[in-house]
């Protein structure tokens, strides 16, 4: 046990914790925004000293890592010249050994234009005519070209100049579509500026987060020795608790070697209470088993009345299915007929914002439509409202266009008068031949039967009607 301390003693150094207020990290009240804040005590003049030393080390590195960067590039410029220098001379010599002969023949060739002659000095023959049809090719290409596109151009010109002589000629008969198409461009490029500027928007906050988060990479290496000076503190402080507490430990070990007889001894009298403790043990579970058995009977029987009553609703539902069927089809064929009758406008979306109505700034999704499908509803009391609803709006309808009792009496007056008349005119046309007269009040009359609309046309007109309001309503 003595080797044991002393072995602790020579290894455990002194441990002397920080003071949190002097710490790098937990000394700061507040962080807001990537950005440290000290507290009042802590001043930017305090905070240069404490770094000082490592500023002045990096500073040194990066002074010495310029001068050598200056000294290498100042190094192979020097190289660089030399190297430069040796191939000029080497091809000027070569030039001269070679082209000697065509020199002296293009300068008696050029002997009045001197800036050719110093176009073609270092060149050879052959060099010079090719280079003289590349440039005249490439001219005459572009000449090509430029005549083909004025050619297109003039055509157009006429073209469109023909369209606006016709256009000022015959201004009425004509539709302007250039207009509408222009519409839709500006559409288009006020909506694609909108993006742009919102972009530039976003572009901009983003440079921000990103030079404060470069500049707040200075303050993470402090903070990271500090840190790692807190950990070694509590890493010795730990050692020395250790070093504390071992007469503790060999305390314990003592006490407990004492206590094993002791634990014996009460194992020994729990046990015996144990045995005089089985007899009432033994009494109480069997009065608790007759209470279980009798539970069980009642929950028997209750599960026997569920059955019973579960079996008359399947019985009842069984009788009685087909007659349901036939009401719900029923009701969907009530439903399906009077569908176009006070249909349900559907209620628009909210938006806490106007913004929010903008789908990813695609613009071009505001003049869409999307017509959604026919409802066919499952819920029976749902049926049973909207079909209510429906024939209550029909009822009422039929109600407000009901024929009045003159009416009625008026049109069969009419009715019988006009059937008199024509038995007259058949009798007459059966006796004698018509008069002028007669033929045109006979054609009158059958021009005013044919003006009355039969059943297909009455279809057709309240279909057309129908299909008018839902698109008035949309």
């Amino acid at each position: 046990m003595g080797k044991g301390i002393e072995f602790y003693q020579n290894i455990v150094k002194p441990v002397h914790p920080t003071k949190v207020s002097n710490h790098g990290l937990f000394g700061f009240q507040y962080v807001k925004q990537h950005m440290m804040t000290a507290d009042d005590l802590w001043t930017p003049a305090s905070l240069t000293d404490e770094f000082a030393k490592m500023t002045d080390l990096l500073r040194k590195r990066l002074q010495f890592s310029n001068l050598e960067k200056v000294s290498q590039r100042k190094r192979l410029f020097h190289h660089y010249c030399v190297l430069k220098r040796q191939i000029r001379h080497g091809r000027r010599k070569w030039v001269q050994m070679i082209y000697d002969d065509d020199f002296m023949k293009v300068r008696n060739i050029l002997a009045g234009n001197k800036a050719m002659q110093r176009l073609y000095r270092t060149m050879s023959l052959n060099q010079i005519v090719d280079n003289i049809d590349q440039r005249t090719f490439n001219l005459r290409k572009e000449r090509d070209r430029l005549t083909a596109r004025l050619e297109n151009l003039k055509a157009d010109y006429e073209k469109a100049l023909g369209e606006i002589d016709n256009r000022n000629t015959y201004h009425d008969f004509y539709v302007l579509d250039e207009q509408f198409k222009s519409y839709g461009k500006k559409k288009l490029l006020h909506n694609s500026q909108t993006r742009l500027a919102a972009i530039k928007t976003i572009n901009g906050s983003y440079q921000k987060i990103i030079a404060i988060l470069r500049y707040d990479a200075i303050f993470y290496e402090p903070i990271l020795n500090s840190l790692d000076k807190d950990i070694l503190d509590q890493e010795n402080f730990i050692k020395h608790i250790l070093h504390l507490g071992s007469p503790a430990i060999a305390r314990f070990s003592e006490l407990s070697e004492d206590f094993r007889p002791n634990a014996r001894l009460s194992r020994l009298s729990f046990s015996k209470s144990i045995t005089i403790d089985e007899e009432f043990s033994k009494s109480f579970e069997k009065l608790k088993g007759k209470r279980c058995l009798k539970r069980v009977e009642l929950l028997e029987e209750a599960i026997e009345a569920q059955d019973k009553y579960q079996a008359n609703i399947l019985d009842y539902m069984k009788n009685r299915a087909k007659a349901f069927v036939l009401f719900r089809y029923a009701l969907w064929n009530i439903h399906d007929i009077l569908r176009h009758v006070a249909p349900s406008r559907g209620r628009p979306a909210p938006y806490p914002n106007e913004y929010l109505k903008l789908p990813l700034l695609k613009f071009e999704m505001l003049t869409m439509r999307a017509v959604p499908p026919e409802a066919f509803e499952d819920n029976i009391s749902t049926l049973m409202k909207q079909a209510e609803r429906k024939l209550r709006e029909v009822m009422i309808a039929f109600y407000q266009l009901r024929v009045k009792p003159n009416q009625v009496s008026r049109a069969r007056a009419d009715y019988q008068s006009d059937y008199i008349y024509r038995q007259e005119l058949l009798a007459s046309e059966t006796n004698s031949s018509w008069t002028k007269q007669e033929f045109i009040v006979a054609e009158e009359a059958a021009k005013t039967t044919s003006n009355v609309p039969n059943r297909k046309q009455i279809k057709a007109q309240s279909a057309k009607f129908v299909e008018e309001t839902l698109k008035r309503d949309e």
